[in-house]
Order: structure tokens, then sequence, then C-alpha cells
């Protein structure tokens, strides 16, 4: 068996496994809220995710409340160090999360106004 070396360093077998997904689970996060962290449910130590998308909440008239302006940051695993956080733009979206165990996941709009949102998607 392969030495491991790092919270991220996997077996050969371990690696294989992580894109081998038993479930998933959708969920809308609240964004509305200026500088507060909305904390997916579905995320948990209990229920670690392999791979998260975020990406624009679908609606029938293809709209989204989010603006060109909005700055979305990207908690993963409880980090509270400034350097540890994802800063992104509604251009990156959809985003994909992939390659390390995700315990906890959060998302905050710099911005936030009423209606925004976005759809996380995550597999476990």
């Amino acid at each position: 068996m392969a030495s491991k070396l790092g919270y991220n360093a996997f077996t050969v077998q371990e690696s294989v496994n992580m894109d081998a997904f038993s479930a998933w689970n959708y969920e809308v996060l609240d964004l509305s809220t200026d500088e507060t962290n909305d904390t997916s449910a579905h995320i948990t130590s209990a229920n670690p995710a392999k791979k998260v998308v975020l990406y624009h909440v679908p609606s029938i008239d293809a709209s989204s409340t989010l603006e060109v302006d909005d700055l979305l940051t990207i908690t993963i695993n409880g980090e509270t160090d400034a350097n540890k956080l994802i800063l992104i733009d509604i251009g990156d979206l959809p985003f994909t999360i992939t390659g390390l165990l995700i315990t906890s996941f959060a998302v905050q709009s710099k911005t936030g106004t009423t209606g925004d949102s976005v759809a996380c998607l995550s597999f476990h």
C-alpha cells in the first residue's frame, strides 16, 4: 500500500473510488443576505461530497437574478482563513469542485439581493 503523505493523499483504490458516486443531492442556496454563508444541508462530515457543481438556478424564462457585479465566496470544509476562500463571479458558473472529500460547503454573496440564489449539485 502506498504511504499517505497528506490530507488528500489517496491509495490507488481510493483514487479510483473518488470517481464512483453512490448518491447525489440538489438544493438551492439562498444568497439574498449580504455576506452571510448559506451552508449545504446535504454535505456533512457523515456524508462527504466527492464532487460539487454550482450553477444558475434554472427558471422557466431562463432569467437569473444574479448580476455581473455579484461576487461569490465559497468556503470548503469550514476553513476560515482568508487565503482559503474561493472567490468567483457569476461568469465562472457553472463551477465544479472535485478531487477532495468535502465535509462542509458554504456560499455567500458580497452583494446579495432578494431572489439571489445558486443551485448546488453534490455527488457522494
